[in-house]
């Protein structure tokens, strides 16, 4: 491998709060009138969107995984990121039986400070002591790219990159026709509604966005005696105190007809009740 890494860029800067809230268009229809509010079925569990969140991995370092068909012995140190030791090391006992001659070394890296991680790994390649696998998100993958030794095709083809896999792990990993990482997982979105509080309040379980907003909400919200919320509705509403705020607004766009890659298209009205709703939870008097 490569012994360079650049340093990554921080999470994206929120999207611009609108200025006034705007009802939400039908999310499910193809041409929603600016009038119509969102109508669509609220889903209620796993909501799988577009997969911008792929975990990808760099595989062990090309010329070393060659080796392992010879009788050197090998020691790979493998740098994670989200899961612990416990959950890595039966897949390393598996690699470890059918190569008896390397070893893996697993470590996992705070995740806390992905800027503290990149600078601490761009440390220890430059100074020849770095890892021989690390694990990146699929964004990194172009930046990364001039550090990395591209795949060969009959790993590609055992892997089923081509075929098994949604082709927007084609569009993040591969570049100029190779691929440089192999993915491990996929982001999704869930929802989890508190039944109990439903239940304490008479409520059955929401169906629609805009329910949530206007009979569930002013329901649920707790506020102290100036009108400051304690406890809100939902976790909706703010960027920098929502997990995963940008795959939320996203997916509000795409359910309410907005196009991804024109957001004024029809004079922004689609894009402009998605954000309008985001925000709302949190806007002075109608925050809730």
């Amino acid at each position: 491998m490569d012994p360079n890494l650049p340093q990554q860029s921080n999470t994206p800067p929120p999207p611009t709060q609108p200025v006034a809230p705007a009802p939400v268009a039908d999310p499910y229809y193809q041409q929603p009138p600016k009038s119509n509010p969102f109508k669509k079925l609220l889903v209620i569990g796993i909501i799988v969107i577009i997969i911008l969140a792929i975990v990808g991995a760099i595989a062990f370092a090309i010329t070393r995984v060659q080796s392992s068909t010879s009788s050197k012995n090998v020691t790979l140190k493998y740098w994670g990121l989200w899961d612990d030791s416990a959950i890595i090391q039966p897949i390393i006992s598996d690699f470890e039986r059918t190569h008896p001659n390397i070893k893996v070394q697993y470590e996992k890296q705070d995740i806390k400070g992905l800027g503290q991680y990149v600078e601490r790994l761009t440390t220890r390649i430059n100074n020849v002591s770095g890892p021989d696998i690390i694990r990146f998100h699929s964004s990194w993958t172009l930046q990364l790219k001039n550090y990395l030794l591209p795949f060969p095709k009959p790993v590609v083809d055992a892997t089923q990159l081509e075929n098994d896999f949604y082709k927007t792990v084609e569009r993040d990993m591969k570049i100029g026709g190779a691929y440089y990482g192999i993915p491990l997982g996929v982001d999704t979105l869930s929802m989890f509604v508190n039944t109990k509080l439903l239940q304490e309040k008479g409520l059955p379980m929401p169906q629609y966005w805009n329910e949530i907003y206007e009979k569930y909400a002013p329901e649920l919200v707790v506020k102290d005696q100036s009108g400051k919320i304690i406890t809100p509705s939902i976790a909706l509403g703010t960027y920098d105190n929502i997990t995963h705020a940008p795959d939320i607004i996203a997916m509000l766009l795409l359910q309410n007809g907005a196009d991804l890659s024109d957001l004024t298209a029809g004079e922004g009205e689609n894009a402009k009740g998605a954000l309008d709703y985001y925000t709302v939870f949190s806007k002075g008097e109608k925050a809730v």
